[in-house]
This record gives structure tokens, sequence and C-alpha cells, in this order.
């Protein structure tokens, strides 16, 4: 069942490395919460603490040397602190955000949310790996969560037939993609306004990935057996996506921006106006 975002739901304390600035920056509409902690499950903490050791990232379509600085853990907690400030929210999809990226860790795979879209062979690879680490992990509340989760991200990247029976995977795994572009374009920006910056840029793999996966995701809410009430929140995220980068980049000289960029700021500034 749906139930409405809690009213304290906030800024998190809990131990982490980001700054308030950056969490202002990538998800303002959350701005003026009152302050609330965000920590993890008590069962779940030890392996939420070993997350902040698995840099993001770290592939050649996004990686400068010091232009970001993320980890697991840190985008965990992003992530459920974001489900916290949606308009719908339940406490499935904050469990499945603490537990969606623990198989990843102790299956020892790198392979960017990127990678995995454009590779379908070894996203599959991949995730064939986290499950047998799922199996061995999760109790069976978790597990189900868990395996949901995936056949959540075949039904939005692959358009499967199948949809989970605990449609607010959906929204988890919105969120989950989401972060990853917002922090994306947060910390390229920030590259950008340096005095310093030698022109050195990610590949446009890297720019054109948020209007791709946007896309997919749009396909997939065409189907009539999500729930409207998911699709208002799926859809809510999108938007908030889009404003969320547009905003960021009119911060910065226009001469700085590659123009491949440019072209995909331009759709997306197309699509928040129509």
């Amino acid at each position: 069942m749906i139930i409405e975002t809690p009213a304290s739901a906030g800024v998190f304390c809990y131990n982490t490395f980001m700054s308030f600035e950056m969490l202002g920056e990538i998800y303002p509409d959350s701005k003026g919460l009152d302050t609330v902690e965000v920590s993890p499950p008590k069962d779940l903490k030890k392996y939420i603490e070993k997350l902040k050791n698995v840099k993001r990232f770290q592939d050649k379509n996004y990686h400068l040397d010091g232009m970001i600085d993320d980890n697991t853990k840190d985008h965990t907690i992003r992530c459920v602190y974001r489900a916290r400030t949606i308009p719908y929210y339940t406490q499935d999809l904050e469990r499945i955000l603490w537990i969606h990226d623990i198989p990843e860790y102790v299956a020892g795979s790198d392979a960017s949310a990127l990678e995995r879209f454009d590779d379908q062979d070894m996203a599959e690879d991949v995730e064939d790996a986290e499950v047998k680490v799922a199996r061995e992990t999760f109790d069976k509340e978790d597990l189900i969560l868990y395996e949901d989760y995936h056949m959540a991200e075949e039904f939005i990247r692959k358009h499967g037939k199948n949809l989970p029976n605990n449609q607010q995977t959906l929204v988890a795994n919105v969120i989950d993609y989401m972060d990853g572009n917002l922090v994306f374009h947060y910390y390229f920006s920030k590259w950008l306004l340096k005095n310093d910056y030698n022109g050195e840029r990610p590949t446009n793999a890297s720019f054109v990935f948020v209007l791709k996966i946007r896309e997919s995701t749009i396909k997939a809410m065409e189907d009539e057996r999500v729930d409207s009430k998911i699709k208002e929140a799926i859809y809510f995220l999108l938007s908030r996506q889009l404003n969320t980068i547009l905003d960021r980049w009119k911060k910065v000289n226009q001469d700085k921006i590659p123009t491949d960029l440019k072209t995909e700021l331009l759709k997306m500034k197309n699509l928040v106006c129509c």
C-alpha cells in the first residue's frame, strides 16, 4: 500500500562523505525540510559500511582523474533519502534501496549502469552472479524484493514482458539510475567551472544516457498493467531530473560546455517546455 511521505523526511545525519551543498544541488526540491537521520537497518549496517570502499563512475565513459568522488555507500544513502522525499513512499521501497547494491559488492561487480545498458550480454552475466550472491545472503523476504528489483530493471531497460509483483521496485530502479545521472552532471559541471579546466571531458555516451534511459522508462510506463500511482511517482522523478540537470548547467559558461552535451541539454529543455 502506498503511504504519504513522512513529514519529517529531510537531510540525513548518517556518517557520509557527502556535503550538504551537494545534496541540495542534486535534490533541490528537498530544501527546507527538517533534519532527520537516514541510517541503515541494523541487520544491513555491516554491508552498507563496506559499500564505502566501492568507487563509482570508474569506467572509461565517465572517468577523469579527480572529477568524480563518489562511492556506493553514499549512493545508497542518497537513494533512500530520495525515496523519503517523493510524494509516494513505502517501507518496501526503502528496503529495496538499502539492499539493491549489496550483492554487487559481494560479487565484486564493477560494471556501470551505462555499460550494462549498452551491453546486454555482460548485463546478464553480471546479474546472474549478483542473484547467486543474493540467494546466499538474503532472507526470504529480502530475496523476493531483490528478485523483483531485477525483474523491474529488465522491464524498464529491455521492455521485458514480466512485471514485478511489487511495483515499487520500478520506482526503486528509476531512483537508482536517476541518482547516477544527477551526480554525474553535478560533478562534471563543477569540473567545468574550475578556472584551470584543460578541456578534458567524458565520452559522449555519458551525455546521452539521461535521455536514453528516460525514453526506455516512458515506453515501459505505457504498459496498462503498471499501477497509476507508480506511474505518477516515476513521472514525478523524471520531471525533477530534467529540471535539476538544466538548472545545474545554467551556472556554467556556455563556451565551456561540449557541443554534443549542448545538444542533449537542448533536447531536455524542449521536453520540459512541451
